[in-house]
């Protein structure tokens, strides 16, 4: 293949993994945002900010406000001002959140663990090591 076939094959590939993912997480009645921001409270822990989302997931702030709106109305998550700063927000999850982060993450990472799993530990590394040189390559700096 050519460099502009890997491109497209890459554009393939990019778009039915978003594709994959927001149908997932329809399925299980939320957006992708949504089941993002609870992977991210769930990886980083307690008193998330606004701006780690936005740092972790690249996501505009008006996307992570409106989405922590909606989760909030749901009854997902509250927010709370930082013990360590009065002027920034932290975003926990309620009792009920918590129980459909860990249900939903839960089930997801058996799918990907199943997927992954059948790639060799040396095809994971190396898919992870593309991964990152390329967008090393492509950092906007």
């Amino acid at each position: 293949m050519d460099v502009k076939e890997v491109i497209d094959r890459s554009y393939d590939v990019w778009f039915g993994m978003n594709h994959f993912y927001e149908e997932w997480a329809k399925s299980h009645g939320m957006t992708d945002n949504t089941l993002m921001i609870f992977y991210v409270i769930s990886s980083i822990g307690p008193d998330v900010t606004p701006r780690m989302i936005i740092d972790k997931l690249h996501l505009p702030k008006q996307t992570v406000t409106s989405t922590l709106n909606v989760m909030e109305g749901k009854g997902y998550i509250t927010r709370e001002t930082s013990p360590h700063s009065g002027r920034e927000k932290v975003i926990r999850l309620t009792d009920y959140g918590q129980g459909i982060s860990d249900s939903v993450l839960a089930q997801l990472y058996e799918m990907e663990s199943g997927a992954y799993s059948q790639l060799s530990p040396e095809e994971r590394d190396e898919f992870t090591r593309i991964n990152q040189k390329l967008l090393d390559l492509l950092h906007l700096d």
